[in-house]
């Protein structure tokens, strides 16, 4: 039962005959345009606050870096999240995907559910989601507080320290150079 109603709701999604005018085409193509630079815009200001807020030593390099792995990775769950969809396979969990926007991968999860139309009509996982990105967006923005600041700071200084006690000299201070803030 479940099977065949996605089935009918693939085939219902699918156009029942693709454009062959070239002009048709382009206009497709031109409609869509405006709607995807708005999300290539956020991902984009987004990366770009992540460089200035290292650049100006509110954030440490492994925390802007890891934001922008954890933004590829989101993007690569919802498009095989999608592909798994219209195949009929595994699925990715949808509390996976909330934590990979948690964890900072909200920009590249938007962008890819515009792109692929994944999970844009689903009221109670759009919902989550925008939770998700209000959590994310004010934890980002307590950092840049002076008292968030600080614990992030202390935070950075005790896994420094365990580094310096746990791993071999070398590595210490490949680690301690990735951990550490931008001198401003």
């Amino acid at each position: 039962m479940i099977w065949s109603s996605m089935q009918r709701w693939a085939k219902s999604s699918i156009p029942q005959s693709l454009p062959t005018n070239p002009t048709e085409i382009s206009l497709q193509v031109r409609q869509c345009i405006p709607s995807m630079i708005r999300y290539y815009a956020l991902l984009l200001a987004v990366f770009a606050a992540l460089a200035a807020s290292f650049w100006f030593g509110y954030i440490p390099l492994f925390l802007a870096v890891s934001v922008v792995l954890i933004n590829g990775l989101t993007y690569v769950f919802y498009a095989v999240d999608k592909r798994s969809a219209m195949k009929g396979r595994w699925r990715v969990p949808e509390s996976r995907l909330h934590l990979l926007g948690v964890l900072g991968g909200w920009p590249s999860a938007l962008l890819a559910q515009q792109t692929f139309r994944h999970k844009t009509k689903k009221v109670r996982f759009r919902t989550v989601f925008w939770l998700t990105v209000l959590l994310n967006v004010g934890f980002s923005l307590w950092l840049h507080l002076p008292q968030g600041n600080h614990l992030l700071r202390q935070a950075v200084h005790r896994l420094e320290n365990f580094a310096e006690k746990t791993l071999p000299w070398p590595q210490v201070q490949e680690w301690t150079a990735f951990m550490s803030f931008h001198d401003v």
